[in-house]
């Protein structure tokens, strides 16, 4: 996934959602911790030189979706990656953290979006009602997810029948498994290592 991708839907952690005013200390202070400085350009452009080293990170990744979509009687879920960027203050060094999806507080998917308030959306978003970007926090996600764990190709892993390359350097594979009984041996190469299934 190019960086140009990344950096159109993407934004500095805790600016996922837009406000003047309204948590503008708790950015700040997360800006300075993790930047050295809360100035609006020079976080931005020190996130923009943090997403370089993104192609050799061996540490998790960490995204912030800012989305508080839906009917629920507690609202302002859209400020949790903010306050969960706060508690793990201490623990920076252990993730990376490439940042927030910009969000549109009141969409949940294109799918449920005419093409006219795609377009709008796209207008506000990335400057290009053109674009073909998701604009919905849903949709951003999954083009995201799509993009990210196929980036790179890993030259550790393979499938034994066929020797292809497993892609994305995670090493994340998707099988398809046909109706019945199957069995399937996975074998961990690096030591240490965890295998999610």
């Amino acid at each position: 996934m190019s960086l140009n991708r990344y950096q159109q839907y993407l934004c500095p952690p805790g600016n996922g959602v837009f406000t003047v005013h309204t948590a503008s200390d708790r950015k700040a202070s997360l800006h300075q911790s993790l930047y050295q400085t809360s100035h609006i350009n020079e976080v931005q452009a020190s996130w923009m030189k943090s997403l370089d080293q993104l192609s050799s990170e061996k540490r998790p990744v960490l995204l912030g979706a800012t989305m508080d979509t839906g009917g629920g009687i507690l609202r302002g879920c859209n400020w949790g990656p903010l306050y969960l960027r706060q508690t793990f203050e201490k623990l920076q060094d252990q993730y990376f953290d490439i940042g927030d999806i910009k969000t549109i507080p009141h969409l949940l998917h294109d799918k449920y979006l005419n093409q006219e308030t795609i377009n709008n959306c796209r207008e506000a978003l990335y400057q290009n009602s053109k674009s073909e970007l998701p604009v919905s926090p849903l949709s951003i996600l999954e083009d995201f997810a799509s993009h990210f764990f196929q980036s790179e190709k890993s030259d550790q892993s393979m499938v034994m029948e066929d020797r292809k390359v497993v892609p994305a350097k995670w090493r994340s594979i998707d099988i398809q498994v046909p109706e019945g009984e199957h069995h399937y041996t996975i074998k961990l190469l690096d030591v240490g290592m965890t295998v999610y299934i």
